[in-house]
């Protein structure tokens, strides 16, 4: 009897995530997910005119970029187009994204593998890497020493580190994308926005609390005729405050802010190795 019982919870929590699609973010996206993700990404606002504005920053030419958490390469299409003459590098843990980005820039150096490995680069290989939208927060804040040592140790010296960072303490989860933000049920934060005739996304993000800085977040996506795509995941968004003595104490200066309709735009130096961690000047 309790064998039925419980081979007949299996295929229901199965038909669940096979007909809502919905899935954890350390999971593998499936190809429909990918397909939804790049209409996304494709037709957020402001992205072409943020990495427009990396060109009164990033004056000279032939450098090698490096796009952390580069989805299926909406920001590395644009760049290419910005920079031709760069070297383009990427890297995500998502196998079927990174497939992805190798059909849309077919000229980039793709890599499918964890940020926190410091072996996936050699040091001093790049003269800029950037992290776009909320790429730095899907990292555990307890991590975020581990990656910013990564980052430091593949810069070249002076590299610079282009970079958005979400403020936990002023939270708007894409400010330039949402029709409206407004308080849900059980301290919850609510966006959504239309794209006409294409989808409507939602997104709730419910504060967990904590020395963590973590967040809930769930995104739904609905496209005509029924198509339904959701995903859940954790953020981890200390106040700015808190991030900016982070990247401070990991070897990065700050020298420039870009602010687009409240989604920032960090620009840091590396201004030097630290010895005590990376045992190298």
């Amino acid at each position: 009897m309790n064998n039925i019982i419980y081979t007949c919870l299996i295929i229901i929590i199965t038909f669940f995530f096979i007909f809502t699609n919905k899935f954890n973010i350390d999971e593998n996206f499936t190809n429909q997910q990918v397909q939804f993700y790049e209409e996304v990404w494709v037709n957020k606002k402001n992205i072409k005119e943020q990495l427009i504005k990396t060109k009164d920053y990033i004056k000279k030419d032939n450098l090698k970029l490096l796009n952390i958490g580069s989805g299926t390469g909406t920001y590395l299409n644009i760049l290419e187009k910005i920079y031709p003459n760069f070297d383009f590098y990427a890297i995500d843990i998502d196998k079927n994204l990174i497939e992805k980005t190798k059909v849309n820039i077919p000229t980039a150096n793709v890599k499918n593998e964890n940020v926190l490995k410091r072996n996936n680069y050699e040091p001093e290989t790049f003269d800029v890497i950037c992290l776009f939208s909320e790429t730095l927060h899907l990292i555990p804040y307890d991590h975020w020493e581990k990656l910013l040592g990564n980052i430091n140790y593949w810069l070249k010296g002076n590299g610079v580190l282009i970079i958005n960072i979400l403020d936990g303490e002023n939270l708007d989860p894409s400010p330039a994308d949402y029709s409206y933000i407004k308080p849900g049920k059980d301290g919850e934060m609510v966006s959504r926005t239309f794209y006409p005739d294409k989808f409507h996304l939602s997104q709730f993000i419910k504060v967990e609390g904590g020395d963590k800085y973590e967040y809930e977040l769930e995104e739904n996506i609905r496209k005509p005729g029924k198509q339904h795509f959701s995903y859940d995941t954790k953020l981890y968004i200390p106040p700015i405050k808190e991030s900016l003595r982070k990247m401070r104490e990991n070897g990065f200066e700050l020298k420039k802010v870009d602010d687009l309709e409240g989604f920032k735009t960090y620009y840091y130096e590396k201004y030097g190795n630290l010895e005590f961690i990376y045992n190298k000047k």
